[in-house]
């Protein structure tokens, strides 16, 4: 049933431009309506509308309500299986279908049944338009159709009554129907760009890029001068750091410190330490330790001793220098930076609170991860400068709930198919991922920048390029991606572009090509190209490519492209650059039936040939693919931290970005890195990334922001430095650290007993404590000189004084003390008789 009346007065309304703009019209709806009716394979409240040129798009019913006159119409019962395809003069194969990837679904007679009846309900509820079929015979039809214009939309006035009446009343008096032979009118790509492809089969020799001055291809450049300095001598540590901002992890400490200090008190952290910088990371590269040795429980990745289960002493206490209390409080309380409410917007980056920025609401649902989000893309266009190619995909964090986490999607053809999805753009030369978008679901992604003039798609494209304009970079994007109108835009910006088209084949030969490649051989290429006006005056070239490849389609992808029974998988890009000239030669695997092992399988390497338009498409479009397999790989993040908070996960995820691009830089920006992968490349049994990550791990856990010996700290540090059990220390390394202790002392202080009532609620500050919650109890000392620490005493309990005796003498030694503890030595006689000698020794020359 075609709704007449909506269709007339929507085009006597709308169809001024001026009138459109004046209201908010979109740009996007500016066709005349013939029909529209509800589509089950869409949400509950868009409904799909045919226009008079053929297309199809999805519009919301708010917008229906708000730009159509007249009231909700009835709900068609019968839908077309297809719509009609309208070619335009000269243009071979080329389709009017919509951008949108899912038109092309066909529906069922059952739910085309089910949503006639649910939605004629909802019809009668909200009103409907008098059915003008009723009563009448199929001949009043042909003859309203064969009327003129106006007369037809003079019946149609009547039948609606005043409100249509009072819209055709403020128009101009209608026009009879066109002559015949009037010549039709082109429709513009993205509204203006005039694509018309001719049927001349070409073969591109002139790339555009290089005629347009862009000759070079620069390299990406990673700055790492905005890090400290003694983070910039470490190994590994600095190629993590550069993509995690300090102001970030200066935040977080801030904020995790003050709300765990309101709950434990000084506690919160052994030793009554404050969560800084240094445990900060020693924090995060406990998750990196537990990627390196998966399989085990938090209990056992702290335990100091073997069990039968472990089989391994991990002793994660010791090399962190985080107790298991202490990585439980931070995680407890672990936040990412917000934007908050009244505060004027200033610096993602920066240390203190930051309002929010415009357009966003204050009871966004993303609030957790938004400004941790924008800083990061802030931060890593600072710091990195990509290389000529760039390569645009999807990246999915996993996350299994969809009722505790905004913006959850299934992607079905993903590893990862369920949780959040990013839109990512990476860096194909070094495989760096330095952009990133998240995808909020529909309603928030359709309020977001360029949507409204081009759609969704296009306009996710434009946003994340949008930094690269006039720098003559080249994109290369899958099928979700690529359009003749994504292309014609990027290059109106200064960008090029290689893509792939598949669903969205509006303006583009799709069917020609297909139709040339069926006959053709494997390596053979068809191209068409034309011109076309950009808006700025000039003209540019664009480029169809068609290329057909080695691979066997399934039976579903056959048929849509019309090739049963014809071997090869066919390639079509869209282009701005590049050419058909031959290229490098694909290698691929062929099977064939053994001759000899019946049932079994001979494979022989074959070399497919290639122009450089696919050659540049298929060497670089599943960068992507690649960086996520690098974080995902064997075992992620969220495989060793388990957790219901979908915040956390979506840091851990990101965690794991940085950890995989400081890998990548790695091993393009340093000697080391480079030579550690050209052993892997020639076959020896180093892993790059085993290395790298093991080494961050190692780095982590002795970060420069930590107090890095017992004689180069003071009280404070040592505080803070839990040692290792006295079985796994080397006494040739306490003895120099010792030694330099006593020679360096200015004072010599004493310890006075306290009595037990005193310090029976304090928390023993000795490194290494064995006793119950690390408490002191029996006999507790104090030290007299050094009497506070932190704002507390440092007390040190029997326990701790009676574990092992070289522990104490570090101890007294770096508290400036002259006198150990009267115990036992537990080492060699001779090697206690030196330390005798060293500890006489430095006494008395302390004393002159």
């Amino acid at each position: 049933i075609e709704v007449k009346a909506h269709a007339v007065a929507f085009n006597f309304k709308w169809r001024s431009a001026v009138a459109r703009e004046k209201s908010g019209v979109p740009e996007f709806f500016e066709g005349v309506i013939q029909k529209y009716y509800y589509s089950p394979h869409s949400s509950k409240d868009r409904w799909d509308v045919d226009f008079s040129d053929g297309t199809t798009e999805k519009c919301a019913k708010e917008f229906l309500k708000k730009y159509l006159a007249g009231p909700w119409p009835i709900v068609p019962g019968k839908r077309k299986a297809a719509h009609s395809r309208h070619k335009r003069a000269g243009a071979p194969g080329q389709s009017t279908q919509s951008d949108d990837e899912n038109e092309d679904e066909c529906l069922s007679a059952s739910d085309l049944e089910d949503d006639e009846k649910s939605d004629s309900a909802q019809s009668d509820q909200e009103g409907s338009i008098p059915d003008v079929t009723d009563g009448e015979d199929e001949s009043s039809d042909e003859e309203e159709s064969s009327l003129p214009l106006s007369e037809r939309r003079r019946r149609l006035a009547e039948l609606e009554g005043s409100r249509v009446t009072t819209t055709l009343a403020s128009e101009d008096a209608a026009e009879d129907d066109p002559p015949a032979d009037a010549a039709p009118v082109l429709e513009k790509c993205a509204g203006k760009y005039e694509v018309v492809w001719t049927n001349n089969i070409t073969h591109i020799i002139a790339d555009q890029r290089a005629q347009d001055g862009w000759l070079r291809e620069s390299p990406p450049i990673l700055d790492l001068s905005s890090l400290p300095q003694e983070v910039l001598e470490t190994k590994f540590l600095k190629y993590l750091l550069i993509w995690y901002p300090l102001e970030f992890i200066e935040y977080q400490c801030r904020v995790i410190h003050e709300t765990g200090s309101a709950k434990y008190g000084v506690q919160f952290i052994s030793g009554g330490r404050a969560l800084d910088t240094g445990l900060f990371v020693s924090f995060s590269g406990c998750w990196f330790y537990m990627c390196c040795n998966p399989g085990y429980t938090r209990d056992e990745y702290w335990a100091e001793r073997a069990s039968e289960v472990s089989r391994i002493a991990h002793n994660l206490g010791g090399k962190s220098k985080l107790q298991r209390h202490d990585f439980d409080h931070i995680l407890e309380y672990f936040v990412l930076p917000e934007y908050v409410s009244g505060v004027p917007f200033t610096d993602p980056l920066s240390p203190s609170d930051c309002g929010l920025p415009e357009g966003i609401p204050p009871d966004d649902a993303f609030r957790q991860v938004r400004r941790f989000i924008d800083g990061l893309n802030k931060h890593w266009r600072t710091v990195f400068t990509p290389g000529t190619k760039l390569t645009i995909d999807e990246s999915m964090i996993k996350w299994l709930s969809r009722y505790l986490c905004p913006g959850w999607v299934k992607v079905g053809r993903k590893p990862d198919s369920m949780g959040h999805e990013l839109k990512t753009l990476v860096d194909s030369t070094s495989r760096i991922l330095f952009q990133f978008e998240l995808q909020e679901g529909k309603e928030y992604d359709n309020r977001k920048k360029f949507v409204a003039e081009y759609g969704a798609t296009c306009a996710m494209v434009l946003r994340m390029l949008e930094p690269f304009k006039s720098t003559g970079r080249i994109v290369i994007g899958d099928s979700w991606f690529g359009s003749t109108k994504t292309a014609l835009l990027l290059y109106e910006w200064g960008i090029y572009s290689v893509l792939n088209v598949k669903t969205a084949h509006k303006f583009f030969p799709k069917f020609a090509l297909l139709a040339a490649l069926k006959d053709k051989g494997l390596g053979e290429f068809v191209a068409y190209r034309t011109e076309v006006a950009l808006t700025s005056g000039l003209t540019m070239r664009l480029n169809a490519v068609g290329h057909k490849g080695p691979g066997k389609m399934t039976a579903k992808r056959a048929k849509s492209v019309g090739w049963q029974q014809v071997k090869g998988v066919p390639l079509l890009l869209v282009s701005t650059c590049s050419t058909t000239l031959p290229a490098e030669a694909r290698g691929f695997n062929s099977t064939s039936n053994s001759e000899i092992v019946p049932g079994m399988k001979d494979v022989t390497r074959k070399e497919c040939p290639q122009v450089e338009t696919s050659g540049m498409y298929r060497a670089r479009y599943g960068d992507v693919d690649k960086h996520n397999r690098q974080r995902t790989g064997k075992v992620a993040i969220h495989d060793v931290w388990r957790t219901q908070a979908w915040e956390k996960r979506d840091f851990g995820e990101l965690l794991g970005v940085m950890c995989v691009n400081g890998e990548n830089a790695w091993t393009r920006f340093d000697i080391d890195g480079k030579a550690t992968l050209a052993h892997q490349h020639a076959g020896r049994k180093v892993s790059a990334h085993s290395e790298f990550l093991h080494g961050l791990t190692g780095d982590c856990f002795n970060n420069p922001f930590l107090p890095k010996s017992v004689e180069s700290c003071g009280v404070e540090g040592l505080l803070a430095l839990n040692s290792a059990p006295a079985k796994s220390t080397r006494y040739r390394h306490r003895q120099s650290s010792v030694s330099s202790s006593v020679v360096s002392a200015n004072t010599v202080c004493r310890q006075v007993p306290v009595s037990l009532e005193k310090t029976v609620y304090q928390r023993c500050t000795a490194p290494g404590c064995e006793a119950p919650d690390g408490r002191a109890y029996r006999t507790a000392m104090k030290c007299a000189t050094c009497h506070m620490v932190d704002e507390r005493p440092a007390w040190v309990c029997a326990a701790a004084r009676s574990a092992c005796w070289d522990l104490h003498v570090q101890y007294a030694f770096s508290h400036k003390m002259a006198h150990t503890p009267k115990r036992v030595c537990k080492h060699k006689k001779a090697e206690h008789n030196q330390e005798e000698l060293l500890r006489i020794a430095s006494s008395k020359r302390l004393k002159l």
